[in-house]
């Protein structure tokens, strides 16, 4: 990825534009760009979204067993989701899931990006396929 300054929308939960109190739309700079590319491309399903190919397709988990097999396709799927398209060559250190329990996944994605060390988590649900 580039190290030029990032500038982008800031989007809610929703992936809808936020409005700030002021009327103004919200943005977001460098390293919070990243973070908030990160959880959409996490959190979409691949032809979800304008850009056909960026999401991880995590529902396709839903109803498997949690097993070894599933917590490292689970990794595979979510680095494919960030490295396909070459936006964290060199900046995606390494994909961990983890079992919480029977049902949930704990996804742990480590990103350096310049000197800002990126470690956001989230949660599967195996059953419902909620993030």
């Amino acid at each position: 990825m580039a190290r030029y300054p990032l500038l982008d929308l800031y989007n809610d939960s929703e992936g809808n534009p936020a409005v700030g109190f002021d009327g103004d739309l919200q943005i977001v700079r460098n390293e919070d760009v990243v973070g908030q590319e990160v959880e959409w491309r996490i959190k979409t399903h691949q032809g979800d979204w304008l850009i056909g190919e960026c999401g991880a397709n995590l529902e396709d988990l839903i109803g498997m067993p949690l097993s070894p097999a599933t917590l490292g396709l689970t990794e595979a799927m979510v680095t494919n989701a960030l490295n396909h398209d070459g936006f964290l060559t060199g900046e995606l250190r390494e994909v961990v899931a983890v079992a919480i329990n029977q049902q949930e996944i704990l996804i742990v994605p480590s990103i350096q990006y310049g000197e800002v060390a990126i470690t956001p988590t989230y949660t599967f649900d195996l059953r419902e396929g909620l993030l």
